[in-house]
């Protein structure tokens, strides 16, 4: 769930038998109707077999705010097959200058073919040539 200026939006991942499933889909239209609100269903696939024993790492990164940042972890993290599966961003204060700092927090899935080793220079280059202070550690 979150709220974006004021826009409330929730998702949810529901399983069912397919008779309830079907239930679901058949009563949404008067659900939206009666709620005034936008809902929809969408079928989703299976986790695919190399993640379903995925390691689950949380990266927590510190910055002063600049242009770039989740493209630039994202995009390491894309090129060795880690799967983002939250990202948290905020703005605070920084302490005695009050300058924008930027913290994001993100849940990942590594592949298990994946060197922690490896995933932690990889992230420590990304990370070093935009000075962030980076922590990675299993959940």
């Amino acid at each position: 769930m979150v709220n974006l200026r004021g826009q409330f939006a929730m998702m949810l991942l529901v399983a069912g038998d397919d008779q309830t499933l079907a239930q679901l889909h058949e009563g949404l239209p008067r659900f939206v109707q009666s709620s005034g609100l936008h809902a929809e269903l969408r079928p989703v696939q299976e986790a695919p077999a190399a993640m379903s024993g995925a390691l689950i790492y949380r990266l927590v990164a510190t910055s002063i705010d600049q242009p770039g940042i989740v493209h630039r972890v994202s995009h390491t993290l894309g090129r060795m097959q880690v799967n983002i599966e939250s990202l948290q961003t905020r703005l605070t204060p920084a302490p005695y200058t009050g300058a924008p700092l930027f913290e994001m927090e993100l849940v990942l899935s590594v592949p298990r073919s994946v060197a922690i080793a490896q995933l932690r220079q990889n992230l420590g280059a990304t990370c070093d040539a935009m000075n962030i202070d980076w922590e990675l550690r299993p959940i």
